[in-house]
C-alpha cells in the first residue's frame, strides 16, 4: 500500500503547486497529511508484524 500512498501524495503536490483554488490547496494539503499518516502507520505495523 505504500507506493499507492506515495503516489496520491505525489500527485496531491503537483495539484496543489499549480491550482489557484484555494479549497484545492487546502484540499490538498488534507490529503498529504492523511496519506503520510497511512505510511507511518504501514511501517509501523510492517514492522510489528515482520517475520509472522
Amino acid at each position: 500500500m505504500i507506493p499507492q500512498y506515495q503516489g496520491a501524495i505525489d500527485r496531491t503536490k503537483v495539484e496543489r503547486k499549480y491550482s489557484k483554488d484555494l479549497d484545492i490547496k487546502r484540499l490538498a494539503k488534507s490529503i498529504i497529511k492523511s496519506q503520510n499518516e497511512e505510511i507511518a502507520y504501514t511501517k509501523k505495523w510492517q514492522a510489528k508484524h515482520a517475520g509472522e
